[in-house]
């Protein structure tokens, strides 16, 4: 969906592009000014070592010695800092994945630790004064700043991220609904069209006939049913598939295409997005079927849990028609759809070992 918006939106991409460049150099600007400005506070205000006040003649002057021992190493324990700060910045925005929290944490504890470990070696090596010892306070007070910061920077993109996601997902909705809209007189028009020729077809001599017209307009009347709606039912999803897969096997003679169905599970009222599982039988037919050909489908649905639906489909490679090798260009807009919709809650897997076998779990809670 994102992608077919994109291309006939030209205009759209270089605006996005150049928001994105300027959202970045503004945000390098930011940390250098920040570290610029905390930096400088750090070393002015903790590398005094006395401060002179002399009155001559009634001009008074102030003077401020600073050590050049500890600007040395109040350099350093910022330099350490900095270095464990992108660090557990990283660590924080690997939540924005589907990643627990529970390893983020541990790596969180671990750098925090490694900090005050890292600056004595580094002071060990660089063979500064031993005599003039930077205050534990100071220094842990500066990395627990510089490290809290850092976690609070990182939950911030990551939340950012996360509401940017949700502005897409709305935005790409919203899209769709414009364009279902303009289309709609088309699938209307169909549909009474095939009832209009329903009722010319004389269903005692023609009853296949009939019965085709039937299941096409089954699923020009849930195309528009549903199209409206963000969410349905596994089973009228089933039942769509059911009528397609029908109409498909018309164009075959009898036994050239095999199609096995297997749904097993209680759980066939679970909502879930309309229109996922259709590209994936629309490539299984494209794919894996010729005419006087033999071929299999297997179709599956696993409901065994109430919050959990299972799809799978798999057909064997045919040789016939090397142009079709591959996966076809409805695979990565369901990649895309699956992702706004369904992120770090669904598993889509492809395999070409044996034929093709697409799987797809999705949580539905």
């Amino acid at each position: 969906m994102r992608a077919v918006l994109t291309n006939s939106c030209p205009t759209a991409i270089h605006f996005k592009y150049l928001y994105w460049v300027r959202a970045n150099h503004l945000e390098i600007l930011g940390n250098l000014l920040f570290w610029t400005l905390t930096s400088w506070l750090i070393l002015s205000s903790f590398s005094i070592q006395t401060q002179e006040l002399e009155i001559v003649n009634g001009d008074t002057t102030f003077t401020v010695v600073r050590n050049e021992t500890l600007l040395k190493k109040l350099g350093l324990c910022v330099l350490v800092a900095a270095l464990v700060f992108y660090a557990q910045l990283w660590n924080a925005m690997q939540l924005r994945g589907s990643q627990k929290w529970q390893p983020v944490l541990w790596r969180a504890v671990l750098l925090l630790l490694c900090m005050p470990t890292i600056y004595y070696l580094l002071e060990a090596l660089l063979s500064l004064d031993s005599l003039l010892q930077l205050a534990l306070t100071t220094g842990l007070g500066i990395m627990g700043f510089y490290f809290t910061v850092a976690t609070a920077y990182g939950l911030w993109k990551v939340w950012r991220s996360a509401e940017y996601k949700k502005a897409q997902l709305v935005l790409a909705k919203q899209q769709a609904e414009l364009s279902l809209l303009r289309q709609q007189l088309q699938p209307h028009f169909l549909f009474n069209a095939l009832n209009n020729l329903l009722a010319m077809v004389d269903q005692e001599q023609s009853p296949r006939l009939a019965d085709s017209f039937e299941r096409l307009a089954s699923l020009l009347r849930y195309v528009i049913d549903k199209s409206s709606l963000q969410r349905t039912t596994v089973a009228g999803e089933i039942t769509f598939l059911k009528n397609y897969v029908d109409l498909q096997l018309l164009r075959f003679e009898s036994g050239e295409v095999q199609v096995h169905w297997q749904v097993e599970g209680p759980f066939d009222r679970q909502v879930i997005e309309p229109g996922l599982f259709i590209p994936f039988v629309e490539n299984a037919f494209k794919y894996g079927t010729a005419p006087e050909s033999g071929s299999e489908i297997t179709i599956s649905f696993n409901l065994r849990q109430k919050h959990r639906v299972v799809f799978s489909v798999g057909n064997p490679r045919v040789y016939a028609f090397p142009k079709k090798e591959g996966h076809g260009t409805g695979i990565p807009s369901s990649r895309e759809r699956l992702e706004l919709v369904y992120p770090g809650k669904h598993r889509l897997e492809i395999s070409r070992d044996h034929g093709f076998l697409v799987t797809l779990s999705i949580t539905t809670l």
